[in-house]
């Protein structure tokens, strides 16, 4: 057996716009979401049936609400270690967990006299999945079904805004959790090529996220924490379903591209849509 060493870079881009059904009049309800990122990785071959991997990533997210200058701009950067077992060669395990940083930066409008605050917030989280599922092939159509587990948990550090109000506000620490349970399948159709191979590709899946319940105590700066009062929010769950459609293509060479559209859904609602492109090298 020939071990490999194998380079991946991935980027991501996400657009969403939203208007709160029955008030697109009020521009303080217009709300507009751009997110973007880039992982870069390595994995290595370690057994025939086994490879193991580890990556970085970068993230960034602008939120801006309403016309009067209401955001919050959020940095990440994150490690991941993920394996991959083929106990059979039809059957998988994949696994990984990370740990990240992040970081917002945000401003708010004070309608009250016309002036803004700002404000940092770092944080840091853990998250983690695992899922299994099997290869079935007729001839060049690929079909995976799989299920998937994953969590993460998060905490937000204290912080004070920042501005000429007297309407300052100081947000305690935070923390809050989500674990998720997701059913799907993959396709996959090969297209033997002269340099290579062609697979156009899609996925459905369905996800089912429970959201733990957090609080967040807030007070006026000026008047200190003795006026704290606490924002809450219950647990609750809701599902989403996913979809994408996309296209890989792989060289003799052992370069391999890819790209992707996807959308994440709720009943009558599209709540995201991403591009991701991914490029792989191994040597």
């Amino acid at each position: 057996m020939r071990r490999r060493l194998a380079v991946a870079i991935r980027g991501l881009g996400v657009g969403i716009g939203a208007v709160r059904p029955g008030h697109a009049e009020r521009a303080c309800e217009r709300q507009q979401v751009h997110t973007s990122g880039l992982t870069a990785g390595f994995d290595w071959r370690a057994a025939e049936n086994f490879i193991a991997g580890f990556a970085i990533g970068y993230g960034g997210d602008r939120t801006d609400v309403g016309i009067n200058g209401t955001r919050s701009s959020a940095t990440s950067l994150s490690a991941t270690a993920y394996a991959s077992w083929k106990p059979f060669d039809t059957w998988f395990v994949d696994a990984m967990l990370g740990y990240g940083t992040i970081s917002y930066d945000n401003r708010r409008f004070v309608t009250d006299d016309g002036s803004t605050a700002d404000g940092t917030r770092r944080g840091t989280s853990w998250f983690g999945a695992i899922s299994t599922g099997y290869d079935v092939r007729y001839g060049a159509l690929k079909l995976t079904p799989y299920v998937r587990a994953d969590f993460m948990q998060a905490r937000l550090n204290e912080y004070s805004e920042q501005g000429a109000t007297a309407a300052l506000l100081t947000y305690g620490a935070m923390r809050f959790q989500t674990v998720a349970g997701a059913v799907g399948l993959r396709a996959g159709y090969d297209i033997p090529m002269s340099f290579g191979t062609v697979t156009p590709m899609a996925r459905v899946e369905y996800r089912q996220a429970f959201d733990g319940a957090f609080s967040q105590p807030v007070y006026y700066t000026d008047l200190g924490a003795g006026t704290s009062s606490t924002v809450a929010q219950a647990a609750s769950n809701h599902g989403t379903i996913n979809t994408s459609a996309g296209l890989r293509v792989r060289s003799f060479s052992g370069i391999s591209g890819e790209l992707e559209y996807g959308t994440s859904a709720v009943p009558g609602k599209v709540q995201s849509q991403t591009v991701r492109a991914a490029l792989r090298m191994a040597f």
